[in-house]
Order: C-alpha cells, then structure tokens, then sequence
C-alpha cells in the first residue's frame, strides 16, 4: 500500500508539471481521473476472521467464528466511522445453531443503517409465562427461524442525537415438548409466530468509548408496531427504553456505570418475543428466559476498576428487577442479583474487554464469558 501511495504520489507530482501544457478542459479531466486513482489507492478494505468462544447458562460453551469487514465508503474523509459487516456462525453444547450477518454502515456523516440478518436452529427452554412459577423447572422446545432487522437513522441538531426507522422480521417454527406444559398450556405461538413490526427511534450517545465508557450518557428509545397489514401473525404495540450514565471515579478512571432497562408490551405477543428476564447483559444469574411476560424494568449499577498492569481490570456489579403482565405488576415482583468478574483486554486504548462474570441470586446463579461489557 505505502508502495502504490509513492508512486501515485510521483505519477501526480509529474502530472501537475505536465498540466501546463493542456488546455484547461483537458487538464480538468486529467486531474479527475488523478483524483479517481488516489481514490482508489487509499481505499482500505480490512478483511479479518477470529474464532469465537463464550459461555452462558443459557447455551453453555458456545465456540465458532466471527469474520470482520471493515471499510469506509469516502476513504478520504478521516471524520468519517468506519462501516463494519459481521458475519459469523457459533455452535453450542446445547445443540443451537446461530448463523448471522450483523451490519453497521455509515454511509456518510449523517446517515447511518445498521441491523442483522440471520438463521437460528436454537432449542431454548420453557419454564412458563410470569413470575410466580417454579424458577427451578424448566423443559425444551425446538425453534428454528430466520430473522431480520433493519435501521436506518440520520443524526439531527448534533452528532449524539440520531432518529430513524426501524424494521424486525421472524418467522419462528416450534416444537413444544410432549405433553409439556408448553404444548398443554393456552399460551400463544406455542408452534410458531411471524414477527413482522415497524416503527421509530431516537438515540442519544455522549460516550467517550464504544466498548467501556468511561464518561457519558448514552439513551435509546424505540416504539414498534405489530400487526397483521405487516405480515404478522399477532397485534402488538411494543415501547423499549435503555438508559445508561457512567461516571468517572477518579483520575485513573474507576468508572461507575448505570442503567435502567425497560420493555413494555400492549399485544397479544407469542410467548417467545415476550421480554425475557435475566442473561448476560441483564439480571446476571438468572438463565435468560426463565421469567417471561408483556413488561420488564432492570435496574443495573456496575463498578469497573482502573486498568492493573495495563491489561486488567476487576468489576463488582449488582442489578434489581421484575417482570410481570403490566408495569404494576412488575413493581409487586423485583428480584436482585449481585456478581463479581474480571476483564482482560489486548486492546487498552480501545478498551475492549474479555469479560468473565460470576452472578447469584435467589436460588440461582451463573457463569458467564463473553466478549464486551454487559452494558
């Protein structure tokens, strides 16, 4: 690459003696077709391909392969995010199959679409609808199902503030247990369901890093509609509010993260796009799932050390939260969870983190690694 930049570099600077010459016309073609090859020669296309590995209750060891594409779609702007194109493929022990392309692309520096595309064979688990059944049992179904999302954001009056459309699509094909309380129950989508919702959002992010904020406010509010002129198979309004502040602890930056997380259903969802209480991100400890209902609210507050030989850190975290029919129902329901972990990163200036968490609470816990913060 720095080879073809010299001699692009020595091809132009003789040009330019060479333009003198030229009649203007000719020498504003000239100079387009230069500007074209340089161009080309800063082009950077980044192609890589890692393994991946991670553990939760939920799949227990998972491993497989994440590839990575990373470009610009003007090379010569150095504001300009970088767009990313995430394929990957992971196989569990618990016999799920998870193939996907993740996309982030800026298009410029005001539009922005990102979203996923992808197909899952995932047996998951069943333990009811609610907050009052036995968090102990749980029972298998099979579900397979393509999926899609799609958003597509601008940023307004400044470049923390982004609205947009939104877009979700699956199309889920289940197999309930025999003679479960799956199969044997009421419960709605208990042999499949078709997603398909529209609506809007709006994002706020202020974070000094993408990975691990160090200061910051980052907000995200969507509002979706499902409903059969879609193309889907139930009628559902459904409101998701993430807010999170970190806040600076000292000069060596011991960081306090918070969040509050919250999802409200008004519809008659199926039971597998309900809100799931509990995994890796939020509610650390409880298997994701095993609490399910039309409404959830999470609140999480995270302590993340300095970095201890430049490539360590240590976090304490602690989150409260309750799923229930409404939102008054949950506020009858909370549960807490509390954990410890340590993170590991080959990337300090980046900040990210290798994350191993280990998470208890009522009659339950949880080991969890993964790559990322859980929030």
């Amino acid at each position: 690459m720095y080879l073809i930049g010299l001699l692009v570099i020595a091809q132009y600077g003789n040009a330019q003696v060479y333009t003198d010459t030229l009649t203007a016309k000719e020498a504003e073609i000239f100079q387009k077709r230069m500007d074209r090859q340089l161009r080309k020669a800063n082009k950077k296309v980044r192609f890589q391909v890692l393994p991946s590995i991670y553990y939760t209750p939920e799949t227990r060891l998972a491993f497989g392969a994440v590839g990575i594409v990373s470009f610009k779609f003007d090379a010569q702007d150095s504001i300009l995010m970088p767009s990313k194109i995430t394929p990957s493929f992971i196989y569990t022990q618990n016999k799920q199959m998870l193939s996907n392309i993740n996309y982030d692309l800026h298009v410029n520096r005001k539009w922005w679409v990102y979203g996923d595309v992808g197909y899952f064979d995932y047996p998951y688990f069943f333990s009811g609808v609610g907050n009052t059944h036995d968090g102990q049992y749980y029972e298998w179904y099979d579900a397979t199902y393509p999926k899609l999302s799609l958003n597509v954001y601008r940023k307004v009056i400044s470049d923390s503030i982004s609205i947009g459309l939104k877009y979700a699509f699956q199309k889920s094909d289940i197999t309930p247990e025999p003679n479960g309380i799956l199969e044997d129950s009421f419960t709605n989508g208990k042999y499949g369901s078709t997603q398909s919702s529209l609506g809007v959002g709006m994002r706020y992010d202020s974070r000094s890093h993408i990975w691990s904020s160090v200061s910051g406010w980052y907000a995200d509010f969507s509002y979706m509609v499902a409903a059969e002129a879609f193309g889907a198979t139930y009628t559902d309004q459904f409101v998701a509010l993430d807010i999170r502040k970190y806040i600076t602890l000292s000069t060596k930056k011991d960081v306090l993260a918070l969040q509050l997380f919250g999802e409200l259903h008004t519809g008659y969802v199926p039971f597998n796009l309900m809100s799931l209480l509990g995994g890796s991100e939020q509610m650390r400890g409880y298997r994701k799932g095993i609490y399910r209902d039309r409404a959830m609210l999470v609140y999480q507050a995270e302590y993340r050390s300095r970095l201890i030989f430049k490539y360590f850190a240590l976090a304490a975290f602690g989150s409260v939260g309750g799923i229930g029919n409404g939102l008054s129902d949950v506020n009858k329901n909370y549960r807490y969870t509390a954990g410890a972990g340590i993170r590991y990163t080959p990337l300090p200036k980046e900040r990210l983190f290798l994350r191993l968490d280990y998470a208890w609470g009522e009659n339950t816990e949880g080991f969890y690694i993964s790559v990322g913060e859980a929030f």
